[in-house]
């Protein structure tokens, strides 16, 4: 969670990695951000692009490490989150990191509310599941989903 606070308060903190430093930029502020891995760019967010699939939710954060799975020696769960409070969490994407410096995006999970992810582990397969809830607002409910990544995919359940 170091991540996170960083990036509101701009301040870069970096997280080590088997792949070198992973630092979240804050690059104009309350609006773009950028992953940077050992100094370079990996992945960034603009909100005032409405061409950015992240523009609701340009704030990343490290939700989770899992250590080793399959071919990567170090696999993070990067959150994307919004300045506002609409939602809690707009996204999730998995990071996959190789001792050399090599890594690979997953494409994202799509999150907005609802109650926090149930994520499990077996073997080299992890499951970020959003359980049935009510929504933000309105009566109608949020249905249950699942999503699994493996072998640097993310597929729906």
């Amino acid at each position: 969670m170091l991540a996170r606070a960083a990036a509101r308060e701009g301040t870069g903190t970096a997280v080590k990695t088997v792949a070198g430093e992973l630092d979240v930029v804050e690059t104009t502020p309350m609006q773009a951000y950028e992953l940077r891995l050992a100094g370079k760019k990996i992945v960034g967010a603009n909100s005032s692009d409405p061409n950015d699939k992240r523009a609701d939710g340009p704030i990343p954060s490290i939700a989770r490490s899992f250590g080793k799975l399959g071919e990567f020696d170090e696999v993070l769960l990067v959150r994307w989150d919004g300045p506002g409070n609409a939602c809690d969490g707009y996204g999730f994407t998995f990071l996959g990191l190789r001792k050399d410096g090599a890594f690979k995006l997953s494409d994202d999970i799509p999150w907005c509310g609802g109650p926090a992810p149930v994520i499990s582990v077996s073997g080299e397969r992890v499951t970020v599941s959003r359980p049935k809830s009510p929504p933000n607002r309105g009566t109608d409910e949020v249905p249950a989903a699942s999503w699994i990544y493996e072998a640097g995919r993310v597929t729906a359940k």
